[in-house]
């Protein structure tokens, strides 16, 4: 029972982390009272600027860096910085997105997804690696578990550098969070709904699974809620929210890191996770046991400390 408790007050801390880094989310506009759908298309024009890169395809295959892509994120970084207030940035913003319309930035591509062969320069500047730590690593065969750290890590970076994403962002943000402060000895992984699966959500949406979260305190990689293992904690960050994957319902967990009971949106996703969708999980990518994190993320105060 500590353990749990433990890996639990750590999921708390990093989807308070999460939430504090990443404010906008395109689609959680549909759940905010007032929101309208200018809203959900500045967040979605946001979260464009965040993901991909400044690199277009060319008709014959080829790729090329489109410096006028690369010049205008940073136009939508500077309003975001500025002193001005939020209703001015919003208005800047949605100016910006009327101009150059709305999925201009969806078509850029980050340098390294054109080839299956990540550079040890980009690789190494977001782990905080040398470049020859990366050829060693690569060279004991840990070459996909160098990429799944900077693909999470890269994607963090951005979501945090521009304070928009999706659950996959929040995610992703919530895992960075645990490496950082790991104990040690833990393993960490991040989850999806599998896509061909609809579950109850599918009859309404007609689309297959549709989220990302991740599971600390696995056992093993499994497809299924129930045999994550008893100390598997569900960190959510689109949700804001973390909980034990065995007692998902249990009222006795029914308390956020605000020491306030989950809301029914909380409930709802925490239903079609372990419910729904309970035997249709899939793990995106595996990032083993933790070593003992280095702590350089400041800890987020919570209200709620013992469970």
């Amino acid at each position: 029972m500590p353990q749990l408790e433990d890996n639990l007050k750590l999921g708390l801390e990093a989807v308070k982390y999460a939430k504090g880094q990443v404010k906008r989310s395109a689609n959680q506009t549909y759940f905010k009272p007032g929101a309208t759908s200018t809203d959900k298309k500045r967040n979605e024009f946001l979260l464009g600027a965040t993901r991909g890169g400044n690199y277009i395809e060319l008709p014959n295959g080829d790729w090329t860096r489109d410096d006028t892509m690369a010049k205008r994120r940073k136009e939508l970084l500077q309003i975001l910085r500025s002193g001005d207030s939020l209703k001015q940035k919003e208005a800047k913003i949605d100016a910006k997105r009327i101009l150059w319309g709305q999925e201009y930035f969806w078509e850029g591509t980050a340098k390294w997804q054109f080839s299956d062969l990540r550079t040890v320069q980009s690789i190494a500047k977001t782990l905080g690696m040398t470049d020859q730590q990366v050829r060693d690593a690569t060279a004991e065969g840990r070459f996909d578990d160098l990429v799944s750290l900077f693909e999470t890590k890269s994607s963090a970076n951005k979501a945090i550098k521009f304070g928009v994403g999706n659950c996959q962002e929040k995610g992703e943000i919530a895992c960075t969070y645990i490496m950082d402060h790991a104990p040690g000895g833990t393993r960490l992984a991040l989850y999806n709904l599998e896509k061909g699966h609809k579950g109850v959500t599918g009859r309404i949406t007609g689309e297959g699974g549709d989220h990302v979260f991740g599971v600390y305190g696995l056992d093993t990689v499994t497809d299924n809620v129930s045999t994550l293992g008893p100390n598997a904690i569900i960190i959510d960050g689109w949700m804001n929210d973390a909980y034990p994957a065995r007692k998902h319902l249990d009222w006795k967990h029914g308390y956020n890191y605000n020491n306030e009971r989950i809301n029914i949106k909380q409930f709802t996703v925490r239903n079609m996770v372990c419910v729904s969708y309970k035997a249709h999980i899939e793990c995106m990518r595996d990032f083993g046991v933790l070593p003992v994190g280095p702590g350089n993320i400041p800890v987020p105060p919570l209200s709620r400390t013992k469970f």
